[in-house]
């Protein structure tokens, strides 16, 4: 019998109460099935176990239920943010950064202020407009916003040198939202805008172009994306849908708990890895320059990437992709 992915959805959620309880299982979410380490292009009920061994009949985990396939993934995942949090000292061995004329996405953005005495460095994932018709940079929270003494009107900059700005201003913070925390908290997102001020800019993204739009991410799909430190990656949206994922974001906010989080691994034909910290607030397009993702954080092991689903952040900011230099 052939299911949509709303009807594995509803028997997910049916079966999940009863199986959360067995024993070793931490999660459980909808994505490929592997088989011999290697993704298949299967969808299944996808359960996470601390540890595979023999276990009494109402612990096993049936081998499909309602005829749709299941998967028992030995893994305890730790996940923390794609952002880079450098000393002055640091700073200076590790990264020199360039300033970008016009702005576009892919590049270096964080506030101009220090916090706990370092800088905050992540990515501009892209020129977005907002319904009033302000030109903005769209980031993660915990990258333009960071901490809780974050304000509208922090000063943004790129690239990020604390002894820069204002030399190095971009703009100013517009708005941020956490999920759960900050803002309008029923959108399941990590995301800011800053609106841009006296720096020109551009719809390109280096290797990928200009964006051509929002859709909502897929199961299976090859998507691709440019980070502040890894550049032009590769991956596929392996799962995500359904899931729990507990981040620790510290600096008085503390441990937030993402569901349906997009989960991409590398395509390993170009690249080892998906993301590294500094990757935050990347886009990630589909085959069709379609936007579909917000990178936000990945496994410490970075095997997994995590991204926000586009569509909640563009309803969150009501932004639509910024399509200037036509």
């Amino acid at each position: 019998m052939a299911y949509n992915l709303n009807e594995i959805v509803q028997i997910k959620r049916e079966i999940e109460k009863e199986w959360s309880k067995k024993l070793n299982v931490n999660n459980i979410d909808i994505g490929l099935k592997y088989v011999g380490g290697k993704l298949t292009d299967r969808i299944a009920i996808r359960v996470y176990v601390d540890k595979k061994e023999n276990v009494s009949p109402k612990d096993e985990i049936p081998s499909s239920v309602s005829g749709i396939p299941t998967d028992v993934i030995e893994k305890i995942e730790t996940f923390e943010l794609r952002v880079l949090e450098m000393s002055e000292e640091q700073t200076r061995i590790s990264e020199m950064g360039q300033r970008f004329d016009p702005l576009c996405g892919g590049i270096q953005i964080g506030p101009c202020r220090k916090v706990n005495g370092n800088s905050i460095r992540g990515t501009l994932g892209a020129i977005v407009q907002t319904q009033e018709g302000k030109l903005c940079a769209l980031s993660n929270f915990h990258v333009l916003c960071v901490d809780t003494d974050w304000k509208i009107e922090d000063a943004v900059a790129q690239p990020v040198d604390i002894a820069g700005c204002p030399t190095n201003m971009a703009g100013n913070l517009l708005s941020g939202t956490l999920y759960g925390k900050f803002g309008k908290t029923e959108r399941v997102v990590d995301a800011a805008i800053a609106e841009i001020k006296d720096r020109n800019v551009t719809s390109n993204i280096p290797g990928i172009g200009k964006i051509t739009g929002f859709a909502s991410p897929e199961i299976g799909s090859r998507v691709r994306k440019v980070g502040m430190v890894t550049g032009l990656t590769y991956g596929k949206v392996e799962g995500g849908l359904e899931n729990m994922s507990v981040i620790p974001y510290g600096h008085g906010i503390g441990d937030v708990t993402f569901k349906n989080s997009i989960r991409i691994t590398a395509d390993k034909d170009h690249n080892e890895i998906f993301s590294r910290n500094g990757d935050s607030g990347a886009i990630i397009v589909n085959e069709h320059n379609q936007a579909v993702g917000l990178l936000f954080a990945g496994t410490t092991d970075n095997s997994i990437t995590l991204a926000n689903d586009i569509q909640e952040v563009k309803q969150t900011f009501q932004i639509t992709m910024y399509g200037g230099d036509e």
